[in-house]
């Protein structure tokens, strides 16, 4: 793996399954199935994502990377902005649960995903100042719009037809905490998108179970989830999630 690339953060693919969210059938509370509010299901997720993030910590922190100019300065704007102390190169992993910028922790020292939307908002605006910098500094086209995601090998891709693909991924991937910022808040978007469909799922099997089961069943497939991207169309910046369905 490159020096540039160590993946602290986030997986890219958020599915029902990876949120532990129930199947309609599966009982808690003594048999009673369990309904809980968009928000409780949000904090329910916050520690199943957090080990699954901890472990893909664990696989990629050698060898040690070394920080842009680029990269501290993001550091500080998220230091500034979450209250958070960034994960620096060479640090012990258990230093990473404190530099998660889509939590906060509660008063009695538990995380909490209440604000992930506000905070995956005040994260976009912290990338899009330092890649719309970019964009100006290199005019850098926006037309064909420029269409960004995660590749499978984990860096940032642009779209085959942009003419200037390689310089958009050479800027991202070659400074790390960049990379890292826009995987955290594509996943933190596609976590979200998961959510606001199993709320609307139990809304749905509150009112009629067989219904709901029929129209959801995707839902509880194991291999539903939904992928985010961003797409930069002259001055308009948009992160676009959609539901995908992964064949093995």
């Amino acid at each position: 793996m490159e020096d540039n690339m160590e993946f602290y953060m986030y997986t890219t693919s958020v599915t029902m399954k990876t949120c532990g969210i129930l199947t309609p059938g599966q009982t808690a509370n003594g048999g009673a199935v369990q309904r809980r509010s968009f928000a409780e299901e949000l904090d329910s997720a916050v520690i199943p994502l957090v080990s699954l993030q901890k472990s893909e910590i664990s696989s990629a922190e050698t060898p040690t990377r070394v920080l842009t100019a680029i990269d501290k300065n993001i550091q500080k704007d998220l230091q500034e902005t979450f209250g958070i102390t960034p994960h620096q190169p060479g640090e012990p992993l258990k230093s990473a649960l404190d530099s998660l910028w889509p939590f906060q922790k509660t008063a009695n020292g538990t995380l909490s995903g209440a604000n992930m939307q506000e905070n995956a908002d005040a994260a976009a605006a912290i990338f899009q100042k330092y890649l719309s910098g970019f964009i100006i500094k290199q005019d850098i086209a926006t037309q064909p719009p420029i269409e960004l995601s995660i590749a499978g090998n984990g860096k940032v891709q642009v779209q085959d037809n942009h003419p200037d693909k390689a310089a958009i991924e050479e800027f991202i991937n070659g400074n790390s905490e960049l990379r890292n910022l826009y995987a955290g808040i594509s996943s933190t978007k596609s976590m979200l998108a998961v959510f606001e469909e199993a709320s609307r799922f139990q809304q749905r099997y509150a009112a009629d179970p067989k219904a709901a089961v029929e129209e959801f069943a995707h839902l509880f497939s194991g291999k539903y989830g939904y992928d985010t991207r961003l797409v930069i169309d002259g001055s308009s910046w948009e992160y676009q999630s959609n539901s995908t369905l992964k064949i093995s």
